[in-house]
C-alpha cells in the first residue's frame, strides 16, 4: 500500500480499483517508493496489513515522548468509569490546550482493556495533513495498548464502514460564541459567507452648505453587535 498524492504519477505504483489505492507488489519496497510507505496507525497501514494477514507490519514501540498530566489521567479515568458502568458514549469537552488527544488515547486504551477490544477507529477533523499526523504521533508516544488503531478523517468513512470497530473516537472542532441573529440581519449570506453591506445616502439628509469645507479627518465607526442586530 502506498500513500501517493492525488494526481501524482510514480513509477512502480499501480492503482488498483478494487481497494481504491496505489499498491506495489514485491518482496521489498524499492528505495524511490519508501517516501510513500504508509505510517503507523494510518488507513494505508491498515489496508496493507489487511492484504498481508500472514506478514503484517508490526506497530512501533512506545517512544515515551509525552508525559501525561494529572488532569489527563483524571479524564481517562472518567472515560473508563463510564464504560465500566455500561455507558456507550462519553463527551470529552475540555478547554483548548488541556490535552484532549492524550486523554482520549488513554481513555480508549482503558476501555479496550475493560471490554477486550481489538480495534480502535479515530475519526479526526480536517485538515488531514495536520490532524492525522498529530493523532498517530500521540498514539506512538503513549503506546497502542495492544490495540489496532486506525486514524482517518470524516471524508474517508466509506473506506472503513465494512470493518468492525470496538472503540470509536470521533473528534469535531466547534466554535463557541454569541448566537447569530436570525434572518437577513446576521450579516451573512445564505451559505454562511460574509455579506457586504452598504449604506445609501438618504435624499432627506440636510445638504452641506456650499461655503463650508468637509473635514479631512474621518472616523470610521463599526457597528456594535447590538446595533448590528437592530438593522
Amino acid at each position: 500500500m502506498l500513500d501517493v498524492p492525488y494526481g501524482t504519477q510514480v513509477e512502480g505504483a499501480a492503482w488498483h480499483s478494487a481497494v481504491k489505492t496505489h499498491l506495489y507488489v514485491g518482496r521489498a519496497l524499492p528505495a524511490h517508493l519508501q517516501p510513500y510507505a504508509p505510517g503507523p496507525y494510518t488507513l494505508g497501514r491498515f489496508i496493507e496489513n489487511t492484504l498481508n494477514p500472514d506478514d503484517p507490519t508490526p506497530a512501533p514501540e512506545p517512544t515515551d515522548a509525552l508525559e501525561p498530566r494529572r488532569i489527563q489521567f483524571e479524564a481517562a479515568d472518567a472515560i473508563a468509569a463510564r464504560a465500566e458502568a455500561g455507558g456507550r458514549l462519553f463527551l470529552l469537552a475540555d478547554e483548548p490546550g488541556v490535552g484532549k488527544t492524550i486523554s482520549a488515547v488513554l481513555g480508549a486504551t482503558a476501555v479496550g482493556s475493560l471490554r477486550g477490544a481489538q480495534r480502535v477507529l479515530v475519526v479526526a477533523d480536517r485538515p488531514a495533513a495536520i490532524t492525522i499526523g498529530h493523532w498517530c504521533r500521540t498514539i506512538t508516544a503513549l503506546g497502542d495498548g495492544g490495540l489496532e488503531w486506525v486514524v482517518i478523517t470524516w471524508d474517508r468513512l466509506e473506506k472503513v464502514k465494512d470493518h468492525t470497530w470496538d472503540v470509536i473516537i470521533a473528534t469535531r472542532r466547534t466554535r463557541c460564541g454569541a448566537p447569530r441573529p436570525s434572518g437577513g440581519s446576521s450579516g451573512r449570506g445564505s451559505r454562511g459567507t460574509p455579506r457586504r453591506t452598504t449604506r445609501r445616502r438618504s435624499s432627506s439628509r440636510r445638504r452641506r452648505h456650499p461655503g463650508t469645507r468637509r473635514s479631512s479627518c474621518r472616523t470610521s465607526r463599526r457597528p456594535t453587535p447590538r446595533s448590528w442586530a437592530r438593522r
